[in-house]
């Protein structure tokens, strides 16, 4: 991934938990940040990685 689709990756990802806080602090619709990550960590420190080791290898 080049260095400005990372930036955008990282840019939709914020842009996409800021709606969701916004949307629960709002009361529109209910969101627990703890429960979400709590199953999805794993994945999230998976991809991680990878993005380190293809960006060390570019």
């Amino acid at each position: 991934m080049s260095r400005s689709g990372h930036s955008i990756f990282w840019g939709i990802i914020l842009l996409l938990f800021g709606v969701l806080f916004l949307l629960d602090n709002l009361g529109i619709m209910y969101f627990n940040f703890w429960g979400f990550i709590g199953g999805w960590w794993p994945v999230i420190l998976i991809v991680l990685g990878i993005s380190i080791i293809f960006k060390r290898k570019s």
